[in-house]
């Protein structure tokens, strides 16, 4: 279900039964208890409104797009579920949320200082660009399993050598990775190298 940005509350909480909802820019969107027992996905970026009260009964979610959502921080009743998670720009969720989600295989967190460290050794997808100092070469050292990444605008990653032998799309664009950075992938589908370092 996909709604726009002028949907009441009221409106949403008639469907009980939602296993995926996108509700973004949903600026009336405060909370999903009217689904929870069955939500599994949802595109909540851009609703300004919504917050961790709104979310602690979504126990059951595997995805989660709360990208532009200051006012979520914590991932705490779902974060044993999660498999992707979307905190780009200005999310309020940091790297202290992050340490339960244990099943996370994809995670953008473009722009957003706040991740520090992204529990990478789990990882296979992860968007590290426009994080300046956030996410480096020391934070990424355990990511041994990463498939794709992208360090666009991201001066801080210089290398991708702890996950060379399964990286097979990287964007490194506008990045810190130089030739020397990028010469032991050798198992590359898709390289995005474009702008000066």
């Amino acid at each position: 279900l996909s709604f726009g940005s002028m949907v009441a509350q009221s409106t949403l909480d008639r469907f009980t039964q939602l296993e995926e909802l996108d509700a973004s820019y949903c600026k009336n969107l405060t909370n999903v208890d009217f689904c929870s027992a069955t939500l599994r996905v949802l595109y909540a970026n851009w609703c300004s409104n919504l917050t961790d009260t709104g979310l602690r009964n979504a126990t059951r979610l595997v995805v989660l797009n709360v990208s532009h959502c200051s006012q979520v921080t914590d991932v705490s009743p779902f974060a044993h579920c999660l498999l992707e998670l979307d905190v780009s720009h200005l999310c309020g969720i940091g790297s202290a949320a992050l340490s339960d989600c244990r099943r996370l295989q994809v995670l953008n967190a473009y722009e957003n200082d706040k991740i520090t460290q992204p529990f990478a050794e789990r990882l296979r997808e992860l968007n590290a660009g426009g994080c300046s100092s956030a996410l480096n070469d020391a934070a990424l050292a355990d990511a041994t399993g990463l498939v794709s990444l992208s360090a666009c605008r991201n001066r801080d990653i210089t290398t991708v050598a702890p996950f060379s032998a399964s990286l097979r799309r990287l964007d490194a664009s506008y990045s810190g990775i130089g030739d020397a950075g990028q010469v032991t992938a050798t198992n590359l589908v898709y390289l995005r190298a474009s702008g000066k370092n």
